[in-house]
């Protein structure tokens, strides 16, 4: 499954993300990832993107744009979960 699964990094070669599609999916290959595969991961995609030229390299967010991103999920997630809330409220009174 991980092995034909779409994953691409920016900046990374076909090879370099065919290689971390192998690594993923052998990590994965019992069904499950832990926190020791998820780092191994990690380390794998650190190593490649640091033999990545600067002009090339996706720079990561700062702490205030990942604040602003967790921010506007969990007020999604909140709104979502309030809309699913009422309709069951309002289902359970009419008996639908």
């Amino acid at each position: 499954m991980l092995r034909d699964a779409s994953l691409e990094f920016p900046g990374f070669s076909r090879e370099q993300n065919d290689e971390v599609r192998r690594w993923l999916a052998t990590l994965a290959d019992d069904g499950e990832l832990s926190v020791f595969d998820h780092r191994s991961v990690q380390a794998k995609i650190d190593g490649i993107v640091a033999g990545l030229p600067p002009g090339v390299r996706v720079e990561p967010e700062s702490g205030s744009t990942r604040i602003w991103i967790g921010s506007g999920l969990t007020i999604a997630g909140l709104l979502l979960l309030s809309g699913f809330a009422w309709r069951w409220r309002r289902n359970r009174r009419t008996g639908y």
